[in-house]
Formats: C-alpha cells, structure tokens, sequence
C-alpha cells in the first residue's frame, strides 16, 4: 500500500507534533523515509507566520521562497508576505535563471576542484574567481 505525499505544510506541522513528544529528528527521519536535513528545514517551515504558512498552504508562494522566508523574523515574513500580496515584485524570472544557472556552475567549479586539486580558474560571464 502506498500512503499520499503530504502537502509541505502538512508534513511540516506533522514533524512539529512529532519532535513536539519529543520524537528525534533521526526517528522522525527514518520513520518517513526524509532526510534529517529535510526533517529540519520541514520543522522551520513550521515555524513561519501564519501568513506565510496560509500563503504555502494555498500554493502563492513556492517551498523553496517559504524556506527561504524561514531566515527571517515573524514581523520580517509579514513584510515580505504584504508586499507579494500588494504587488511588489521580486526578482525576474531570467534574474533567477541567471542565478541558478550561476549556482549550478559554480557547484560544478567545486566538484572539478576537488577532484583537480586546488588552483583551478573559474569564470562565468564577467565573474572569475580561483578556487
């Protein structure tokens, strides 16, 4: 029998209640088949504001922004939470295309220098960097 992925939220708050009866993040790991890494990030995903959390919950907002949103304070989240919901604009969708396009070759980078050894060149568009 195959049991239906919880929506982000739900296995968020679901991970709260269990670590709240003091299950450990291993247990609760390994009981779902998540990560601990996952476990964690899922459990500060339950601590957003409630904006937040309804925003998730109704599919405005991305997992990775709500992730992302979980580095802030509550009155931080609310801002950010207004200013989407009143129009203000985040970054273009080709600025965060460029970024990951960035990130992605600079994990890349990384990989080639652990396995080249140290003082490989790296550069992407104007960015050089030796690593």
């Amino acid at each position: 029998m195959q049991r239906e992925n919880l929506a982000p939220i739900d296995e968020a708050e679901a991970f709260a209640e269990l670590a709240r009866n003091g299950v450990a993040l291993d247990d609760i790991a390994a009981e779902t088949g998540k990560s601990v890494d996952t476990v964690k990030r899922r459990l500060a995903i339950a601590g957003l504001c409630d904006e937040v959390k309804q925003e998730l919950s109704e599919n405005r907002i991305s997992l990775s922004v709500a992730e992302i949103m979980t580095l802030g304070s509550h009155d931080r989240q609310r801002g950010i939470d207004s200013a989407t919901r009143n129009g203000v604009r985040g970054p273009s969708k080709g600025c965060l295309d460029r970024v990951r396009l960035l990130c992605r070759s600079l994990e890349k980078a990384l990989l080639i220098s652990l396995v080249a050894g140290p003082r490989n060149h790296f550069r992407y568009n104007s960015i050089e960097c030796e690593i």
